[in-house]
């Protein structure tokens, strides 16, 4: 079935490139292609204008060459090879076809065979070294009225395997009843087929399965109880492949948008994230598509997220709102969408710890919404900080508290801690990684951004409004702005708007961008990534 994205590395001038023969027993570059060495590991790699059409082994004798590989038409053309020498008798072979395709072949003794993939147990709880990896969590949403009455607990389990070095798997099983008995979920036709990734979620006694295949397709199947089996429901989803991109003037198909991309499973979503991060501010920066729930969300790189009409199929390239304007979520305890978004003494246990001397917040890492933010009440303070169980900051000092943490639930995650003295902290998680990271020292400091009035002096406190919300940090001037200096550049000057009255900046923390709102409606836009100024934006 046909309902994903193409993949990025299929060209359409395959036709154009010129076939070429690769014998792996040759230990040095060709014409038409280049070669390097290193620790048993051969790689071969074609020339622009070059495909490999064939792979032999004449290392046995010249005369007798054995054929190992042979493309069927220029789409399978390789354009890497890839020797891996494992021991003296085993041999590994890996060819990168220019469609995607990965074929995987090992030589025992003197035979070459083509490797089949791998089995999947949904049972696994661990994975297995440098063939996939696994990822558990299990959680307990919790719904509130906006009295703070629990109305709704959901309870949620989810397991993702991700293949490593190029694996795959053509077989899903499961093993049920005290004997152990093996069922078959799914078992793939050709190796196209083939699962990357799978994702597992159970939802109060609903069971699914996601699969993302080789060829990006998608597959979604429902564990129906009354037959004990896995019913493939993919047809009732969104056919990704007639998905458009409008840019304002014309219709696009996702390869003629001429931008990298990425494509995976992210829990139960299929994701797509887009690379070119220097593009353009309003551009889309990756779309969310729940597989369960049939939604679609797009996230733009201004901040701003959409809810796609999962029964259309034209996506807005751009969106150009104000930044700050953008999707943050308000507090909303509203019993029909809200998840715990502002913690205090009457949260369940699951959530905080009360103890004489603060509370310890232990966040759900899968929350269902895109910003969470969690404040003290009642004089209460936080005393230490957690993410699924693992401590990212904690004080003994009693004088030194946290009375808000934000919490940002993307493709990448970060963790904003607000400190008793002005100052704030920011932490990193990547995709599913468990480790976090400080990077507060890689972002802008705000003490270094300095607001000069027409007298040459720096506005105090009292001359503008400024307040911090979900990683973003807004500045309204109430007195007139000549300059916004930081590390001794003049913003304002460097894009020629001298007598321009600023209406507001705002930093973005997460994407570490600062943006100046002019009341003409000219909007300036810099990344500030590692303390270095790049204008990305100016009307």
């Amino acid at each position: 079935m046909e309902n994903g994205l193409n993949n990025l590395d299929v060209y359409d001038y395959v036709t154009v490139l010129n076939p070429v023969t690769l014998d792996i027993s040759y230990k040095w570059p060709g014409e038409e292609y280049s070669y390097t060495e290193n620790f048993g590991t051969r790689e071969y790699s074609c020339y622009e204008d070059f495909g490999f059409s064939s792979v032999i082994d004449s290392s046995e004798t010249r005369s007798n060459r054995k054929l190992i590989w042979e493309s069927e038409n220029f789409s399978q053309l390789a354009n890497k090879v890839k020797f891996e020498l494992i021991n003296k008798k085993l041999n590994t072979l890996t060819i990168y076809q220019i469609d995607g395709e990965i074929r995987k072949f090992v030589k025992n003794s003197r035979f070459w065979c083509e490797l089949n993939g791998i089995t999947l147990n949904i049972s696994h709880k661990s994975g297995c070294d440098d063939i996939f990896e696994v990822h558990n969590s299990a959680n307990t949403l919790g719904y509130f009225d906006k009295l703070r009455t629990k109305i709704k607990c959901e309870n949620l389990s989810s397991k993702y395997f991700n293949t490593l070095n190029d694996n795959f798997f053509d077989k899903i099983v499961m093993y049920i009843g005290d004997l152990g008995i093996k069922k078959l979920i799914f078992k793939s036709n050709n190796l196209s087929e083939c699962a990357k990734q799978v994702s597992i979620c159970s939802s109060d006694g609903d069971k699914y399965l996601s699969i993302l295949h080789k060829n990006y397709n998608y597959s979604l199947l429902k564990y129906t109880n009354d037959i004990e089996k896995w019913v493939d429901i993919t047809e009732s989803r969104m056919d990704l492949s007639k998905l458009k991109f409008y840019n304002g003037e014309k219709y696009l198909s996702i390869k003629d948008l001429k931008i990298k991309y990425e494509i995976y499973l992210y829990e139960m979503n299929y994701c797509v994230i887009f690379q070119d991060k220097d593009v353009d501010f309003d551009v889309i920066d990756y779309f969310l598509y729940n597989l369960i729930e049939n939604s679609l969300e797009i996230f733009y790189r201004s901040g701003i997220s959409v809810i796609h009409d999962p029964n259309k199929n034209i996506l807005n390239l751009y969106n150009n709102s104000l930044v700050f304007n953008n999707s943050i979520y308000n507090i909303d305890n509203s019993p029909e969408n809200s998840a715990v978004t502002v913690e205090n003494l009457d949260k369940p246990n699951e959530i905080i710890d009360k103890f004489d001397d603060g509370i310890i917040l232990n966040i759900n890492g899968y929350v269902n919404k895109k910003y969470v933010e969690y404040i003290c009440t009642r004089n209460n303070k936080f005393k230490q900080i957690s993410v699924e169980n693992h401590v990212i900051w904690s004080s003994s000092d009693p004088n030194e508290y946290v009375e808000k943490v934000s919490y940002y639930n993307g493709i990448d995650k970060y963790l904003m801690i607000f400190l008793y003295n002005n100052k704030h902290l920011l932490y990193y998680c990547q995709g599913n990684s468990e480790s976090w990271t400080d990077i507060t020292y890689k972002r802008v400091d705000l003490k270094k951004i300095y607001l000069i009035n027409e007298d040459g002096k720096r506005l105090t406190r009292e001359d503008y409004d400024c307040w911090i919300s979900n990683f973003q940090c807004e500045i309204k001037p109430k007195k007139e702005v000549k300059k916004i200096e930081i590390n001794k550049l003049n913003l304002l000057y460097l894009n020629g708007y001298y007598d321009e009255i600023i209406e507001l900046i705002a930093i973005n923390f997460i994407y570490d961008e600062l943006i100046i709102v002019l009341r003409n409606g000219k909007i300036i836009a810099f990344s500030i990534s590692n303390h270095k100024v790049k204008l990305i934006q100016h009307d």
